[in-house]
């Protein structure tokens, strides 16, 4: 799906598709999904821990989203 959906490098194959809302107009920065990959997501994949990765990438992008509704709310 990412490939088809031309997400991420075609080459390394990586990309992370994410659904969001209908009508939603914010998304996470490019130069914020590079730091929650090079620093929480990349380390532990290379390290073989794939699942703490991936809960590391997610809290970060929980994290980023709610700081985004925050700032709308106010």
């Amino acid at each position: 799906m990412s490939g088809a959906w031309r997400i991420g490098d075609g080459e390394r194959n990586d990309g992370l598709p994410m659904p969001v809302a209908p009508g939603e107009r914010q998304t996470v920065k490019d130069e914020d999904a590079k730091i929650i990959i090079e620093a929480g997501l990349l380390p532990r994949f290379r390290q073989g821990a794939s699942d703490s990765g991936l809960k590391a990438a997610v809290d970060s992008l929980v994290r980023e989203v709610s700081a985004m509704v925050t700032q709308e709310a106010a």
